[in-house]
């Protein structure tokens, strides 16, 4: 991949680990998840029945839109989609940041 409005960030996120970078984050008390903008907000890994009730503790990936402005946007948002998977699976269960439903709490 040479050139490009994307190729920096594209290969930031391949060359990334994100699971260590979850952990770093995570060590600093940063619990937020990483999402991706596609029609509307997504979280990557995150269980369905797990709501993030407040955007605020999702850090979107720069640059991720339901808009594909070329081949190379299109395949920043499957690196993007596919780190922010990663990254979330990576996380401590179920931070206190999140809401879980209340229908569908985890039980122990």
């Amino acid at each position: 991949m040479s050139g490009g409005k994307y190729t920096r960030q594209i290969l930031a996120l391949q060359l990334a680990d994100p699971a260590r970078d979850a952990a770093a984050a995570a060590a600093t008390g940063d619990t937020r998840y990483v999402g991706v903008m596609g029609v509307g907000l997504m979280v990557p890994g995150v269980p369905e029945w797990w709501k993030v009730t407040d955007p605020s503790n999702v850090r979107v990936i720069p640059n991720t839109s339901d808009v594909i402005e070329s081949p190379q946007h299109k395949w920043l948002q499957r690196v993007a989609r596919d780190y922010a998977e990663r990254y979330n699976r990576a996380l401590p269960k179920y931070p206190a940041s999140r809401t879980p439903v209340p229908a569908l709490r985890p039980t122990q």
